[in-house]
């Protein structure tokens, strides 16, 4: 079989005297032109850099929910404090902290 990659199935196929041999397709081997191949290096290469980026967001997610959960249990604490002090606002260094 012409322009076939070579292997035993190949012999196998030619010997063969069933009727269904007709209906099998065969890969062809082929050689790559340079447009082709760049075109090939581009799809695999933006396909690695979509994976990149989705994994850079779904770690830069993972971290946007924790910095919230600590956001919110830091709040909860001032919540106590201005609770246990029956208090609305209370002043630091960096300024007068008003519950809102």
């Amino acid at each position: 079989m012409k322009n076939c990659y070579p292997s035993p199935v190949l012999h196998a196929l030619q010997d063969s005297k069933e009727e269904s041999v007709e209906n099998i397709t065969l890969s062809v081997s082929k050689t790559m032109t340079k447009e082709s191949s760049v075109a090939v290096f581009d799809e695999l290469n933006t396909a690695q850099r979509v994976k990149d980026i989705a994994q850079k967001i779904l770690v830069l997610k993972k971290q946007k929910r924790s910095l919230e959960k600590n956001i919110f249990k830091l709040e909860q604490q001032l919540e106590r404090i201005y609770d246990e002090e029956h208090v609305e606002s209370l002043e630091c260094d960096i300024g007068m902290l008003t519950r809102r």
